[in-house]
Order: C-alpha cells, then sequence, then structure tokens
C-alpha cells in the first residue's frame, strides 16, 4: 500500500446503489455517506461496532451532511465520520 493511498482517494456523491463503495486498503466508504446514523449501519457490516468517542456527532443522527466521509478501522473496531476537504471531492 502506497504511503500516499489517502492523498489519491476520491470521494464521490452519495451512492447508496453501489452501498457506498467500499476502499478495502483504507477502510474509506468511498461514497460521502448523508447521516452518521448511515454512517454507523454501514461500519457494522465490517465489524467496527464501536463509535469514535471524540466524534462531535453521535451515531443516531439523521442530520444531513453533504460532505461526510465514513470509515471503518477493523483492527479496532472503530467507525468514524468527518467532513472530506475539498481537494479529495469530485464534487461541490
Amino acid at each position: 500500500m502506497s504511503s500516499n493511498i489517502m492523498s489519491e482517494l476520491k470521494f464521490t456523491k452519495p451512492c447508496p446503489e453501489e452501498d457506498y463503495r467500499f476502499h478495502d486498503a483504507t477502510g474509506n466508504f468511498l461514497c460521502v455517506v448523508p447521516t452518521a446514523r448511515r454512517c454507523f449501519d454501514l461500519c457494522q457490516k465490517y465489524d467496527c461496532t464501536e463509535w469514535y468517542y471524540m466524534s462531535f456527532i453521535p451515531s443516531g443522527s439523521n442530520e444531513i451532511k453533504r460532505y461526510h466521509r465514513c470509515r471503518c478501522f477493523p483492527e479496532y473496531r472503530m467507525c468514524f465520520y468527518n467532513p472530506v476537504p475539498r481537494r479529495f471531492r469530485d464534487f461541490d
């Protein structure tokens, strides 16, 4: 795996029809995920059953976030939900 693999990723608009495209090498869902609740549901499919304790957004939130990504770290069973910087998105 390249040390710059994260900088090579591009996140797209939500794609529920593709189950948000899980990227095995990084644990990222490559389509932005509109809510924290949906993110946590996705993470649980990959055994990430813990919500990151420093997240400002509760795991059950249904508030729409247009530019947030979801990431699962199976080694720690941890799920993350945070904004995607513009340079890593292929949309505005």
